[in-house]
């Protein structure tokens, strides 16, 4: 069984190279990509942060994060569950949490484990600046 790949980037560019890069992987199928979105359960982890000046309420930083991320970086109508650590929202420096991105995938036959900076510079230079690695089920 193949782990199935979804392409996610609002550039057509990153999406082409990250297509182009696991079509050679036999062990991946891409199932689609930015606005053919399949109907797949999306779960994301993401870095909710409160900037060092920020005084906002946690509720109000949440708020503009979700207002951000629903009209700038996700365009489709079916929303990812998003987690993210309310230890970032701290208002004491020294209490803060951040949330280095992963990206996992996981289907019933092998694990997918990668750095998630899947940025304009990762896609620029090949291979990809970050590490990852494919583990099989045990």
């Amino acid at each position: 069984m193949k782990i199935r790949a979804l392409i996610v980037d609002d550039e057509p560019l990153p999406r082409r190279r990250s297509r182009a890069l696991l079509r050679g992987e036999s062990d991946v199928e891409v199932v689609g990509d930015c606005g053919d979105v399949p109907n797949l359960s999306v779960r994301m982890f993401l870095n909710v942060a409160r900037g060092d000046d920020d005084r906002d309420s946690n509720e109000g930083i949440v708020r503009s994060f979700y207002l951000s991320f629903k009209t700038k970086h996700w365009p489709w109508e079916k929303y990812p569950k998003v987690f993210y650590d309310l230890r970032a929202l701290e208002t004491a420096f020294s209490k803060r949490a951040s949330l280095h991105a992963k990206c996992i995938v996981v289907d019933r036959m092998k694990c997918f484990v990668s750095s998630a900076n899947f940025t304009r510079a990762g896609f620029c230079s090949a291979p990809p600046a970050s590490g990852s690695a494919v583990l099989p089920d045990a």
